[in-house]
Protein backbone atom coordinates (compact mmCIF):
# COMPACT_ATOMS: atom_id res chain seq x y z
CA UNK A 1 0.00 0.00 0.00
CA UNK A 2 1.32 3.80 -0.77
CA UNK A 3 2.47 5.47 1.41
CA UNK A 4 0.92 9.72 2.04
CA UNK A 5 4.36 10.45 1.19
CA UNK A 6 5.37 7.99 -2.12
CA UNK A 7 1.39 9.23 -2.91
CA UNK A 8 2.35 13.05 -3.09
CA UNK A 9 6.23 12.26 -4.75
CA UNK A 10 3.23 10.59 -7.51
CA UNK A 11 1.52 13.78 -7.46
CA UNK A 12 4.17 16.49 -7.65
CA UNK A 13 5.96 14.62 -10.51
CA UNK A 14 3.29 15.23 -12.59
CA UNK A 15 3.09 18.48 -11.73
CA UNK A 16 6.72 19.02 -12.77
CA UNK A 17 5.80 17.19 -15.88
CA UNK A 18 2.55 19.26 -16.61
CA UNK A 19 5.11 22.36 -16.23
CA UNK A 20 7.83 21.25 -18.54
CA UNK A 21 8.65 22.99 -21.44
CA UNK A 22 9.81 21.28 -24.66
CA UNK A 23 12.14 24.79 -25.01
CA UNK A 24 13.90 24.19 -21.74
CA UNK A 25 14.34 20.55 -22.55
CA UNK A 26 15.71 21.27 -25.93
CA UNK A 27 18.13 24.16 -23.72
CA UNK A 28 19.09 21.05 -20.84
CA UNK A 29 20.10 18.74 -24.34
CA UNK A 30 22.54 21.70 -25.69
CA UNK A 31 23.75 21.74 -22.23
CA UNK A 32 24.59 18.47 -21.92
CA UNK A 33 22.67 17.98 -18.66
CA UNK A 34 23.47 14.22 -18.88
CA UNK A 35 19.98 13.27 -16.79
CA UNK A 36 16.29 13.22 -17.56
CA UNK A 37 14.41 16.63 -16.67
CA UNK A 38 10.75 17.99 -17.80
CA UNK A 39 12.43 21.22 -18.37
CA UNK A 40 10.84 23.44 -15.40
CA UNK A 41 11.52 27.01 -15.40
CA UNK A 42 12.34 28.82 -12.60
CA UNK A 43 9.57 30.77 -11.46
CA UNK A 44 7.46 27.33 -12.11
CA UNK A 45 9.52 25.38 -9.97
CA UNK A 46 9.70 28.05 -6.86
CA UNK A 47 6.33 28.39 -7.22
CA UNK A 48 5.46 24.66 -6.84
CA UNK A 49 8.34 24.72 -3.90
CA UNK A 50 6.17 27.63 -2.15
CA UNK A 51 2.78 25.59 -2.13
CA UNK A 52 4.85 22.41 -0.81
CA UNK A 53 7.00 24.05 1.99
CA UNK A 54 9.29 22.39 3.55
CA UNK A 55 9.16 18.59 3.57
CA UNK A 56 12.52 16.61 4.01
CA UNK A 57 11.32 13.37 3.15
CA UNK A 58 9.47 14.11 0.36
CA UNK A 59 12.69 16.42 -0.42
CA UNK A 60 14.83 13.09 -0.24
CA UNK A 61 12.38 11.04 -2.61
CA UNK A 62 12.58 13.89 -5.03
CA UNK A 63 16.09 13.69 -4.79
CA UNK A 64 16.41 9.63 -5.66
CA UNK A 65 14.46 9.88 -8.73
CA UNK A 66 17.33 11.17 -10.76
CA UNK A 67 15.56 14.02 -12.54
CA UNK A 68 17.00 17.43 -12.87
CA UNK A 69 13.70 19.16 -11.86
CA UNK A 70 12.90 17.13 -9.20
CA UNK A 71 16.42 17.54 -7.87
CA UNK A 72 15.96 21.16 -8.02
CA UNK A 73 12.88 21.41 -6.36
CA UNK A 74 14.32 18.69 -3.68
CA UNK A 75 16.97 21.67 -2.66
CA UNK A 76 14.49 24.68 -2.14
CA UNK A 77 11.95 21.94 0.27
CA UNK A 78 14.50 20.21 1.78
CA UNK A 79 14.49 21.09 5.75
CA UNK A 80 17.97 21.56 6.94
CA UNK A 81 17.09 21.26 10.34
CA UNK A 82 17.03 17.61 9.87
CA UNK A 83 19.86 17.09 7.41
CA UNK A 84 22.88 15.32 8.67
CA UNK A 85 26.01 14.63 7.51
CA UNK A 86 25.47 11.30 6.13
CA UNK A 87 22.70 12.52 4.38
CA UNK A 88 24.49 15.34 2.95
CA UNK A 89 27.88 13.23 1.69
CA UNK A 90 25.35 11.00 -0.24
CA UNK A 91 23.14 13.96 -2.04
CA UNK A 92 26.43 15.46 -3.06
CA UNK A 93 28.35 12.80 -3.95
CA UNK A 94 25.42 11.82 -6.72
CA UNK A 95 26.06 14.98 -8.21
CA UNK A 96 27.69 16.50 -11.46
CA UNK A 97 25.89 18.95 -12.14
CA UNK A 98 27.07 22.65 -10.93
CA UNK A 99 23.90 24.38 -10.39
CA UNK A 100 22.32 21.70 -8.64
CA UNK A 101 25.51 21.43 -6.25
CA UNK A 102 25.60 25.35 -5.90
CA UNK A 103 21.37 25.36 -4.88
CA UNK A 104 21.79 21.94 -2.13
CA UNK A 105 25.08 23.21 -0.79
CA UNK A 106 24.09 27.11 -0.43
CA UNK A 107 20.71 27.45 0.19
CA UNK A 108 20.49 24.00 2.66
CA UNK A 109 23.85 22.15 3.69
CA UNK A 110 25.65 25.69 4.50
CA UNK A 111 22.51 26.23 7.35
CA UNK A 112 22.49 23.07 8.80
CA UNK A 113 23.75 21.58 11.86
CA UNK A 114 26.40 19.27 9.97
CA UNK A 115 27.65 22.27 7.88
CA UNK A 116 30.72 22.63 10.18
CA UNK A 117 31.40 19.24 10.06
CA UNK A 118 31.55 19.01 6.54
CA UNK A 119 33.76 22.31 5.91
CA UNK A 120 37.19 21.00 6.02
CA UNK A 121 36.72 17.55 4.47
CA UNK A 122 35.20 19.21 1.64
CA UNK A 123 37.02 22.01 0.87
CA UNK A 124 40.58 19.47 1.08
CA UNK A 125 38.55 16.97 -1.33
CA UNK A 126 40.63 16.37 -4.79
CA UNK A 127 37.16 15.87 -5.92
CA UNK A 128 36.91 19.27 -7.69
CA UNK A 129 32.70 19.09 -7.50
CA UNK A 130 33.08 18.37 -4.03
CA UNK A 131 35.61 20.92 -3.41
CA UNK A 132 33.29 23.22 -4.69
CA UNK A 133 30.78 22.08 -2.09
CA UNK A 134 33.20 22.93 0.72
CA UNK A 135 33.54 26.68 -0.40
CA UNK A 136 29.95 26.80 -1.44
CA UNK A 137 28.92 25.76 2.68
CA UNK A 138 31.34 28.95 3.89
CA UNK A 139 29.44 31.06 0.74
CA UNK A 140 26.01 30.20 1.82
CA UNK A 141 27.20 30.71 5.76
CA UNK A 142 27.80 34.18 4.83
CA UNK A 143 25.35 34.78 3.03
CA UNK A 144 22.87 33.46 6.03
CA UNK A 145 24.96 35.73 8.39
CA UNK A 146 25.94 32.19 10.20
CA UNK A 147 29.76 32.79 10.88
CA UNK A 148 30.24 31.78 14.39
CA UNK A 149 31.90 28.44 12.84
CA UNK A 150 34.27 30.56 10.04
CA UNK A 151 37.37 31.58 10.48
CA UNK A 152 37.62 34.19 8.10
CA UNK A 153 41.22 35.11 8.52
CA UNK A 154 42.22 31.69 7.63
CA UNK A 155 39.67 31.61 4.87
CA UNK A 156 41.51 33.96 3.01
CA UNK A 157 44.65 33.03 3.61
CA UNK A 158 43.80 29.88 2.36
CA UNK A 159 42.25 31.21 -0.72
CA UNK A 160 45.38 33.58 -1.52
CA UNK A 161 47.38 30.18 -1.09
CA UNK A 162 45.25 27.58 -3.40
CA UNK A 163 43.27 29.46 -5.67
CA UNK A 164 45.44 29.72 -8.40
CA UNK A 165 46.06 26.05 -8.89
CA UNK A 166 42.24 24.84 -8.08
CA UNK A 167 40.52 23.44 -10.36
CA UNK A 168 37.61 25.66 -12.42
CA UNK A 169 34.51 24.91 -10.20
CA UNK A 170 36.47 24.72 -6.67
CA UNK A 171 38.31 28.86 -8.28
CA UNK A 172 35.06 29.79 -9.16
CA UNK A 173 33.76 29.13 -5.62
CA UNK A 174 36.57 30.47 -3.86
CA UNK A 175 36.66 33.43 -5.35
CA UNK A 176 32.56 34.21 -4.65
CA UNK A 177 33.41 33.21 -0.99
CA UNK A 178 36.22 37.02 -1.05
CA UNK A 179 33.02 38.74 -3.03
CA UNK A 180 30.66 37.55 -0.18
CA UNK A 181 33.61 38.08 2.70
CA UNK A 182 33.69 41.64 1.54
CA UNK A 183 30.04 42.05 1.21
CA UNK A 184 28.56 40.60 4.32
CA UNK A 185 31.56 41.53 6.49
CA UNK A 186 32.44 45.51 6.36
CA UNK A 187 35.40 45.12 8.85
CA UNK A 188 37.12 42.81 6.09
CA UNK A 189 35.88 44.43 3.02
CA UNK A 190 39.43 46.07 2.70
CA UNK A 191 41.16 42.83 2.89
CA UNK A 192 38.94 41.04 0.65
CA UNK A 193 39.49 43.84 -2.18
CA UNK A 194 43.42 43.70 -1.58
CA UNK A 195 43.42 40.49 -1.61
CA UNK A 196 41.55 40.43 -5.32
CA UNK A 197 43.81 42.86 -6.31
CA UNK A 198 46.52 40.47 -5.49
CA UNK A 199 45.14 37.50 -7.57
CA UNK A 200 44.53 39.43 -10.28
CA UNK A 201 42.11 39.05 -13.06
CA UNK A 202 43.29 35.20 -12.95
CA UNK A 203 39.59 34.10 -14.93
CA UNK A 204 40.36 34.65 -18.59
CA UNK A 205 36.89 33.41 -19.84
CA UNK A 206 35.14 36.10 -21.65
CA UNK A 207 32.13 37.94 -19.38
CA UNK A 208 29.05 37.46 -21.28
CA UNK A 209 26.97 40.21 -21.87
CA UNK A 210 24.78 41.87 -18.71
CA UNK A 211 26.95 39.62 -16.26
CA UNK A 212 29.30 41.07 -13.60
CA UNK A 213 32.94 40.88 -13.92
CA UNK A 214 34.31 38.08 -12.15
CA UNK A 215 37.51 40.40 -11.17
CA UNK A 216 36.63 40.23 -7.25
CA UNK A 217 37.35 44.04 -6.74
CA UNK A 218 35.35 44.86 -9.82
CA UNK A 219 32.19 42.24 -8.39
CA UNK A 220 32.50 43.34 -4.91
CA UNK A 221 31.86 47.35 -6.08
CA UNK A 222 28.66 45.91 -8.66
CA UNK A 223 26.99 44.07 -5.44
CA UNK A 224 27.53 47.34 -3.03
CA UNK A 225 26.12 49.69 -5.97
CA UNK A 226 22.82 47.75 -6.30
CA UNK A 227 23.15 46.82 -2.63
CA UNK A 228 23.08 51.35 -2.06
CA UNK A 229 20.30 51.53 -4.86
CA UNK A 230 18.26 48.93 -3.12
CA UNK A 231 18.48 50.65 0.12
CA UNK A 232 17.62 54.10 -1.40
CA UNK A 233 14.43 52.97 -3.04
CA UNK A 234 13.23 51.17 0.28
CA UNK A 235 14.37 54.29 2.21
CA UNK A 236 12.37 56.74 -1.08
CA UNK A 237 9.28 53.98 0.09
CA UNK A 238 8.89 54.55 3.08
CA UNK A 239 9.44 58.42 3.15
CA UNK A 240 6.64 58.23 0.71
CA UNK A 241 4.69 55.95 3.02
CA UNK A 242 5.46 58.17 5.77
CA UNK A 243 4.11 61.37 3.88
CA UNK A 244 0.87 59.73 3.15
CA UNK A 245 0.25 58.57 6.33
CA UNK A 246 0.94 62.21 7.67
CA UNK A 247 -1.37 63.80 5.22
CA UNK A 248 -4.30 60.83 6.35
CA UNK A 249 -3.98 62.23 9.77
CA UNK A 250 -4.69 66.10 8.69
CA UNK A 251 -7.87 65.26 7.19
Amino acid sequence: MATATSSQLKQVMSELERAGSESVRNRGVRQNLGQPQFGVLSGKLRALAKSIGQDHELALQLWDTGNYDAQLLAAIVLEPARLTAKEANRLVKSLSNVQLLDELTIRSVAIAPCAPKLLEPWMGSKKELIGRAGWNLAVGGLLARRTDHLDIDALLERIEAEILQAPLPKQDAMNRCIVEIAVKLPEYRKAGIALGKRLGRFDKRPVPRGCVSPYAPEWIAAVLKTLDIHAASRKKAAKKKTAKKKAGKKR
